[in-house]
């Protein structure tokens, strides 16, 4: 097992440009090694905190916004308003490898994370290698991705897309007017009635 590491580390290191060789002090490497040999052995009981993680990241993916919603991207960036719809994801963890104690003879070099919503069976994966998870450690903290940032992940914004389908913007939506005081609206489809009612929210 030690072998297995030592040559995934190594083969991760020395195929890096050399613009961005890893610093044996990056805390962030250290956490995303330390992620894979755990999601490798399937110990979901330490692999709690990084599907938090990366579920924030995924919230916070089209910039903050309220808990358990996530912004809608509508083609353009909004200056004048943020729509957002309520979203409730939770990892599947039935997928992950089924390792017998000591026994890890095969090294994945990459996480590949599943969610779902909570109250619904479609599910998505995505594949997360360093880089992609030290962007995603970014967005935690506030960055907003730009263009070359999408353009270089773009799995994970197809991944973002299949997330978003996931919500129920049919039936609600959140709207922020952030020029005007940030008034906050809501959008909502009365299904029985076949009409939508449009509020704004104390």
């Amino acid at each position: 097992m030690k072998e297995i590491l030592t040559k995934t580390f190594l083969r991760m290191y020395l195929f890096k440009p050399k613009s961005t060789w890893l610093k044996l002090n990056d805390d962030i490497y250290l956490d995303y090694m330390q992620n894979l040999y755990w999601w490798n052995k399937g110990d979901k009981t330490k692999l709690k905190p990084l599907f938090d993680r990366i579920k924030e990241s995924i919230y916070k993916w089209n910039g903050k916004s309220a808990p358990e919603t996530i912004n809608l991207f509508i083609g353009r960036n909004q200056l004048h308003y943020k729509i957002s719809q309520r979203l409730s994801l939770s990892p599947v963890l039935n997928n992950l490898p089924q390792i017998p104690k000591n026994e890890l003879h095969k090294f994945i070099p990459y996480l590949i994370l599943e969610y779902k919503d909570f109250s619904k069976n479609t599910s998505y994966s995505i594949s997360i290698d360093f880089s992609l998870y030290k962007l995603l450690m970014r967005i935690r903290k506030g960055y907003r991705p730009n263009r070359k940032d999408k353009n270089d992940f773009i799995n994970f914004v197809e991944f973002i897309d299949k997330i978003l389908k996931l919500g129920n913007q049919n039936k609600e939506l959140f709207i922020e007017d952030r020029l005007e005081n940030k008034r906050q609206f809501k959008l909502v489809f009365d299904s029985e009635f076949e009409q939508y009612s449009f509020e704004e929210m104390s």
